[in-house]
């Protein structure tokens, strides 16, 4: 699979292609249904699969006052088609002047002429182009007009709601990752490199392999039931999200992960923390006493 990004899309072109456009944040199961069709359809056309994605997020561009808060990275995205088998993957760089072009222009100009395809797939919300005027009714004519085939994607349900990047944000709020992983097909995950911490955890029992957290990193502040990767090794876990009040007065946001029943030298390492189940709100404890109680009651849970 190829990576085409933004710095590098003016200069990209294909002859022939199947095509899906969006911003595709997490990857969910309504994504991964849309992917499947796209695969489906270049191999019976014999043709390059194409998910063309904008960079920044749009949201970035025409909301710039309201974060945005991505699910995952684009790291992320490229290894996940990569694994599906999805042959190209395009950021297109977005800015306010594109936001401006018409769905005409859009199409005719960053679609038709630079990868030439045999045919878009697209989600049943789709739209682009100034004032979201390439709607499916657009793309149904101007794909018509065209001789390209066009495919759209019924919303994937759960609990007879439509997955989405926002819902799973909200329930990633909630703390519920059972909802969240339902969503994505797949455990919701942190990654990074382990700082030093301040040896409390290891004072108490329970050495940690700590990561910073970014404000924008959305997932509730608790205790959780986890599976941690080290050297492609998974190792069951626990985990706490958040301030450690009973330790910190920082205010800094940590995941502080506990392996049981290793003791690994992880300083300086990369790993990433899968989340399977919420356990308890964080909070503050009067004495390292009763946080070691806790935690041992934590773990017991985890394991059963």
């Amino acid at each position: 699979m190829k990576w085409i990004k933004a710095a590098e899309y003016n200069n990209f072109q294909l002859k022939s292609s199947v095509l899906s456009i969006g911003n595709f944040d997490g990857l969910h199961l309504g994504h991964q249904k849309l992917v499947k069709l796209l695969l489906d359809e270049s191999k019976a056309r014999k043709a390059p699969s194409l998910v063309m994605t904008f960079s920044p997020h749009p949201h970035e561009i025409l909301k710039p006052d309201i974060e945005f808060r991505y699910l995952f990275s684009k790291e992320d995205l490229f290894e996940q088609l990569e694994q599906m088998g999805v042959d190209y993957l395009v950021e297109v760089p977005f800015t306010l002047e594109m936001s401006k072009m018409s769905a005409d222009d859009f199409f005719e100009n960053q679609i038709v002429k630079k990868f030439s395809p045999q045919g878009l797939i697209v989600g049943y919300d789709f739209c682009f182009g100034r004032n979201q005027e390439g709607n499916l009714n657009y793309l149904q004519q101007k794909t018509k007009s065209l001789g390209l085939f066009l495919k759209i994607v019924d919303a994937y349900k759960v609990n007879n709601n439509p997955i989405s990047s926002s819902r799973i944000r909200e329930a990633l709020k909630g703390g519920d990752v059972q909802l969240v992983n339902n969503l994505l097909g797949r455990s919701y995950y942190l990654k990074g490199k382990v700082i030093h911490g301040n040896q409390k955890g290891r004072e108490l029992g329970y050495p940690t392999a700590n990561l910073i957290l970014q404000k924008s990193t959305d997932i509730a502040n608790g205790v959780y039931c986890t599976k941690t990767m080290v050297n492609n090794v998974l190792h069951e876990s626990i985990t706490n999200v958040g301030v450690r009040p009973t330790l910190s007065k920082s205010g800094e946001r940590y995941a502080e992960t506990h392996i049981f029943n290793k003791n690994i030298e992880l300083y300086g390492q990369e790993i990433s923390i899968y989340f399977e189940k919420y356990v308890r709100p964080e909070q503050k404890f009067s004495n390292f006493e009763d946080l070691k109680s806790q935690i041992r009651l934590d773990i017991e849970f985890c394991r059963k």
